[in-house]
């Protein structure tokens, strides 16, 4: 079957789940990623965050649920091969139900790449408040997932494969991980995220924003990793 076929049985599909009433698939809940984190958990969000600084590649792994419901962080992967593992979850947690996934965003490293900046140090400083500014115009915070992570997390969750949380971590903040969780999602929202996923526009990046019709769906909460301050949940 052809990309094309696909798109227009899933556009027919789209059509009937809103002329028939689309079927709830998450109702909202009190769950929060902050009341299931352990410091463990915690200091591997830091050393994951730490090594991208290092290393300029992106680091993830994903949310595993222990049996007293607390996560724990599955296997490790580096740059290319997390696209790969994060569609098995199943393996990185050895059979145990899974959250989602946690991975980083490595901003300094791209805009290094990108100028070709070679010299370090005092200039990281200059760097990330250039970078954060240009994201705030942007409308992103740092730690923002992007859209293509928003859509990753609802198809895993339309899939039964995970719970439905995108956590992100980022080298321009070494202290905080922002996670995303599927609060409030129908089947009419499996159809459209897997139509944009076989049919993506080119800047669906990392580095774009999550679209209007995708925000709504999650809970938002900042996570500190190094301060004593009060983790936080809020909502865009």
């Amino acid at each position: 079957m052809t990309t094309k076929e696909q798109k227009e049985i899933f556009e027919h599909q789209m059509l009937l789940a809103k002329e028939k009433g689309s079927k709830p698939i998450s109702q909202h809940s009190t769950y929060t990623i902050k009341d299931k984190t352990t410091p463990n958990l915690r200091k591997k969000f830091l050393e994951e965050i730490k090594k991208t600084k290092e290393t300029g590649k992106e680091r993830g792994f994903h949310l595993c649920i222990e049996k007293d419901g607390k996560l724990s962080a599955g296997n490790t992967c580096t740059g290319d091969e997390c696209g790969i593992s994060f569609q098995q979850p199943n393996l990185s947690c050895q059979e145990r139900k899974v959250q989602g996934n946690f991975h980083t965003h490595p901003y300094l490293a791209e805009v290094r790449k990108l100028y070709n900046i070679t010299f370090k140090g005092a200039s990281d400083k200059l760097l990330s408040a250039t970078v954060e500014s240009f994201l705030k115009e942007k409308g992103f915070t740092p730690t923002m997932p992007s859209h293509k992570d928003a859509i990753d997390a609802i198809l895993g969750k339309c899939a039964n494969k995970v719970k439905g949380t995108t956590c992100i971590g980022t080298d321009l903040d070494m202290n905080k991980v922002e996670c995303w969780t599927i609060k409030n999602m129908d089947d009419g929202d499996c159809i459209r995220a897997l139509m944009e996923k076989i049919t993506p526009k080119e800047e669906d990046g990392y580095q774009t924003l999550p679209h209007d019709w995708v925000r709504p769906l999650f809970d938002k909460e900042m996570i500190e990793l190094k301060s004593t301050k009060k983790n936080y949940k809020f909502y865009i």
